[in-house]
């Protein structure tokens, strides 16, 4: 479910695939460490923009 939940938000934030395969590993192996990568690298590029 998280995976399905950074596909989507990552898509809507126009987030590249290739930038959210990490989050996607971290999530596989760690659990919340992959949550959390994405949400920093999501707030990262909104506060880039």
């Amino acid at each position: 479910m998280v995976g399905l939940y950074i596909r989507h938000e990552g898509a809507i934030a126009g987030i590249s695939h290739w930038a959210l395969l990490p989050c996607y590993v971290l999530t596989l192996m760690f659990g919340p460490l992959g949550l959390l990568t994405f949400l920093a690298l999501r707030w990262g590029i909104a506060v880039a923009a």
